[in-house]
């Protein structure tokens, strides 16, 4: 799992087209990316100060849809109007760690905006060991456990989370980098690229 989020932390440099915000694990294991992010948190006053400031842009856009309908005439769907943003996407790198750190307060206006933040160009991509959620009912984990869209990195018959129509005949362990792309019960197998390092971060000889 953290190497799926190194993945897509190592990307965000080279794509001007979207902001991004973060919410370290446990471990901050994801700190030397926080100047590469437009919003960062990894402690409890961070996580609901962030979670203030996304609920602030949510309230913004949906002011900002409304008036763009009245100077419209009502003649504007809302996908048009998302056309017109720029895309927020936020990374929660460990579900449980944020529901164990944040605010109860903020934790259900966190949970609200998972839900439909992406109603406003707000989009999350949570991360979470399954079994570590499996009895939890807490706001944000009840609202990711409602996903049809999700990777699982691992097997399908260890889970319960997403549901799989078409569960593989006796499967087998995941090779190193396999995954699942599950969406809408369809679960097709992937390959997860490996995070971009730079030569002189990797221990290699020649």
């Amino acid at each position: 799992m953290k190497n799926t989020f190194l993945t897509l932390l190592s990307g965000i440099p080279r794509n001007n087209a979207i902001d991004v915000g973060m919410f370290d694990n446990a471990s901050s294991s994801f700190r030397r990316y926080r100047d590469r992010v437009d919003l960062y948190a990894d402690q409890a006053g961070e996580m609901d100060s962030v979670t203030e400031k996304l609920q602030e842009l949510f309230e913004a856009r949906e002011d900002a849809f409304r008036q763009a309908q009245t100077d419209a005439g009502g003649n504007i769907t809302r996908k048009e109007f998302l056309n017109t943003l720029r895309p927020m996407v936020i990374l929660i790198t460990d579900a449980v760690f944020v529901v164990d750190t944040m605010s109860m307060m903020n934790q259900t206006t966190l949970a609200k905006l998972i839900e439909n933040g992406g109603r406003v160009g707000i989009y999350f991509i949570l991360g979470a060991v399954f079994g570590a959620i499996d009895r939890k009912y807490d706001d944000i984990i009840t609202i990711m456990k409602k996903q049809k869209v999700g990777v699982l990195i691992g097997r399908i018959t260890d889970q319960n989370i997403l549901e799989v129509i078409n569960r593989p005949y006796r499967e087998q362990n995941l090779l190193p980098y396999e995954a699942y792309f599950i969406k809408h019960g369809k679960a097709e197998k992937i390959k997860i690229a490996a995070p971009y390092q730079k030569r002189e971060e990797v221990n290699v000889s020649v």
